[in-house]
């Protein structure tokens, strides 16, 4: 049986933050990833530099730092890039741009936020408060297929009270501030 992103059931409401999730920075082993571009070292000095692989390595719009893998969404294709502790291991394309915080667990692959959400529409007299997420799969490599987008919503079922200010991510989780500072929202597939 084929299971695929429809197939899924996925709670996009955020949650309230608590204790439980810890915020951790590193990748571990005493490594820390910069800009999606260089592996640095903890005591300051390279640990790797990739080599130019077709993709253009301007800025990382996108970041998920996780156990065992690191993802990126690379400016201004926005190709989905897998990094592991010896370099780039996967390039993907997909269809979001702009995406604010990326969500992975498997093949499931999810894109939280995108252009139209945080572009100012000339007609409205405030920025869009709609966070949309986008929901694809990605097998053995192939470039993610997103299947459907859904908004964001908070836990009382109402619309964000406006774009993220901050987006954190974890393999399958997301940690996003809006204007309080002391106040973070969990979303995980």
């Amino acid at each position: 049986m084929v299971v695929g992103p429809s197939d899924v059931t996925i709670d996009v409401e955020l949650e309230p933050l608590d204790a439980e999730y810890p915020m951790i920075d590193a990748l571990g082993d005493g490594f820390v990833v910069a800009d999606a571009r260089n592996r640095w070292k903890s005591d300051g000095s390279l640990a790797w530099l990739p080599a130019y692989d077709g993709v253009g390595w301007m800025d990382c719009y996108a970041l998920n730092v996780g156990e065992e893998l690191t993802w990126g969404c690379l400016y201004h294709e926005f190709p989905l890039v897998t990094v592991d502790r010896k370099g780039v291991r996967g390039i993907r394309g997909t269809s979001v741009r702009g995406a604010r915080g990326l969500l992975v667990s498997g093949p499931l692959v999810a894109f939280l936020g995108e252009y139209d959400d945080y572009r100012h529409d000339r007609r409205r007299t405030a920025p869009s408060r709609q966070v949309t997420v986008s929901i694809g799969w990605s097998d053995d490599g192939d470039d993610v297929l997103v299947e459907r987008k859904v908004p964001l919503t908070m836990p009382d079922g109402s619309e964000p009270p406006g774009q993220p200010r901050q987006v954190v991510c974890r393999d399958d989780r997301a940690f996003v501030r809006f204007d309080d500072a002391r106040e973070w929202f969990v979303v995980q597939l």
